[in-house]
């Protein structure tokens, strides 16, 4: 049972006139316990994964562990549309969708269904605590029970830490490339032998290369729903006097997926390359209209720079920082083309030096030059075979990780340069960044990323 569009569009309709989420199903044990049950059993067949079952019969349990998710998602999804939407049980869903679904499609439509429901019917989600439940007498205390019930509920699949958290198993457990999971990456990053794995996934990327641009598109959905999320509970719990939850470990690890994902496979965003295609287009258009007389009076805009095909067009500006920014991701955008080059040798040409020359290139383009200086001088006095190896740059295998390009601009092709008018460009976020005041009082015992954690309410991988 994967969450679709669809779902979505069925799931933003109110179960009933009186009950927009429908009842509390916590209050009704005949109702929940069934759900509970299915959950555990879901949960062990995914611990039984994690503790490297023998090769015999790991393609069972594996077979065994969907098929338990599988079940719990379509409860889950027949109690959504039929009698309660809470928020606990949608945190059992997200971790279902996680298990279903490798392109992590259905998790992050999840997400944002969830992010919907917040803004649209924050005070009707549940749990929403019956009368006899609530302690307070006024109206405002009351309102303030009923929003720490939510946080507890959000505290139940968001967890204390990253790995108390009811996700971390499964986003562990997804597929990067196929044959190389998350845990698999974390595991070499430990050892330092991530070099051999992107070896072996410089193999498949070029085979997967769109489902794997997929997967970088959901996960900058689902860390999108996630802020919006975080912003809305933040401002509900904070109006009522009440510790927001904290979803900063959850959007950690996310963040920590989609790094993994770019710096293994070389990929990037695919609003990194729209901006790199849009911006060749501006550029082209700019190159072909006619230009003005020179009579006419030439309004320029401060802090802009601008390629064209034909000529680079600087606009004066007394503002050089905003002009040394842009020179600065021009640069990225040109160590990205290159590594897109080494890529391109790297696959096709395996036994060439080639890549591994322009994967040197890159990494002095990113040394200060004490360091570059240090790593020129570091072969001088080796033996020959070390000498070679050096020069070609076979010394180093692993590839720099780049920086997010969020701004580009086309290759200059003559030097002629002319001032023009142009308007200032809109700095735009690549991604998401999973960075959040955490909330300084904790009466869930929701600890921020500098403590330890002291329990764990999922699997420790």
């Amino acid at each position: 049972m994967l969450f679709s569009h669809d779902d979505q569009t069925v799931l933003l309709q109110p179960i009933s006139p009186e009950l927009f989420c429908g009842q509390y199903l916590k209050g009704d044990k005949a109702a929940f316990r069934p759900l509970r049950n299915a959950f555990n059993v879901a949960q062990t067949s995914l611990r039984k994964l994690s503790q490297n079952p023998d090769g015999n019969e790991l393609e069972a349990l594996q077979d065994e562990n969907i098929e338990n998710w599988r079940v719990l998602a379509e409860q889950l999804m027949h109690v959504f549309k039929t009698s309660s939407r809470d928020i606990e049980l949608i945190g059992w869903f997200l971790a279902a969708q996680l298990q279903l679904d490798p392109s992590a499609s259905s998790f992050s439509l999840t997400l944002e269904w969830l992010a919907q429901l917040l803004e649209d019917h924050w005070d009707e989600i549940n749990p929403c605590l019956p009368a006899d439940k609530l302690k307070s007498e006024s109206e405002q205390g009351k309102k303030a029970e009923q929003a720490e019930a939510k946080s507890k509920a959000f505290f139940q699949w968001l967890g204390d830490s990253e790995e108390s958290s009811l996700l971390y198993a499964p986003v562990l457990a997804l597929p990067i490339v196929s044959g190389i999971t998350f845990f698999q990456y974390q595991s070499a990053e430990r050892k330092g032998e991530v070099g051999a794995l992107k070896q072996q996934a410089t193999a498949v990327v070029s085979h997967e290369r769109s489902d794997i641009q997929r997967k970088l598109d959901n996960l900058n959905s689902a860390m999108i729903a996630l802020e919006k999320m975080a912003a809305l509970a933040n401002t509900r719990s904070q109006a009522l006097g009440v510790v927001a939850p904290n979803f900063n470990f959850v959007k950690s690890l996310l963040h920590k997926l989609d790094n993994a994902i770019l710096h293994l496979t070389g990929l990037k965003h695919s609003s990194v390359a729209q901006s790199a295609v849009s911006g060749n287009a501006t550029a082209q258009a700019t190159s072909n209209e006619p230009v003005s007389e020179v009579s006419q009076p030439v309004t320029q805009s401060a802090d802009t720079l601008l390629f064209t095909s034909g000529h680079l067009q600087v606009s004066a500006s007394n503002n050089f920082s905003q002009t040394a920014q842009m020179n600065s991701l021009n640069r990225d955008l040109a160590f990205h083309q290159l590594r897109e080059i080494s890529d391109y040798f790297r696959q096709s040409e395996p036994h060439s030096p080639i890549s591994f020359l322009l994967e040197k290139a890159i990494r002095w383009g990113y040394l200060s030059l004490p360091e570059l200086l240090q790593e020129m001088m570091s072969g001088a006095e080796s033996g020959s075979l070390d000498k070679i190896f050096h020069v070609a740059g076979l010394d180093h295998s692993d590839q720099v990780l780049l920086p997010d390009v969020t701004q580009h601009a086309v290759g200059i092709q003559q030097p002629s340069i002319t001032p023009v008018s142009a308007t200032e460009p809109q700095m735009k976020p690549a991604e998401v960044k999973a960075e959040e005041a955490s909330p300084s009082a904790a009466p869930l015992n929701q600890k921020t990323e500098k403590e330890k954690p002291a329990g764990s309410t999922a699997l420790r991988w």
